[in-house]
């Protein structure tokens, strides 16, 4: 899988902030967190059909999907600091194909 790289086009992340940029600081996510994460993020998965249409949306978002040691995490665009794995978002990997 790629890693989405530098988008010019969203001010934000052209600075290197995305709404991400922190997790690297936690070690483990607030339940305010992730209720935000949640709230912020699964509409993505639910609307795409396609891999490509979800990493668009994701990257809308500043966030891509990577494979991590229990699966599928996402990382922030910028930091590339993993943020969550998809079951911390109640998302099925499978459900997913």
């Amino acid at each position: 899988m790629q890693t989405p790289r530098d988008d010019r086009s969203n001010p934000d992340q052209s600075l290197g902030q995305t709404a991400w940029a922190s997790a690297r600081h936690a070690a483990r996510l607030d339940t305010e967190t992730g209720v935000w994460l949640r709230a912020s993020l699964r509409p993505a998965f639910e609307a795409s059909n396609t891999l490509r249409g979800l990493k668009a949306r994701l990257a809308k978002k500043g966030v891509y999907l990577s494979q991590g040691p229990g699966g599928l995490i996402l990382r922030d665009i910028q930091t590339r600091a993993a943020i969550c794995s998809l079951d911390f978002l109640g998302i099925n990997r499978r459900a997913m194909q």
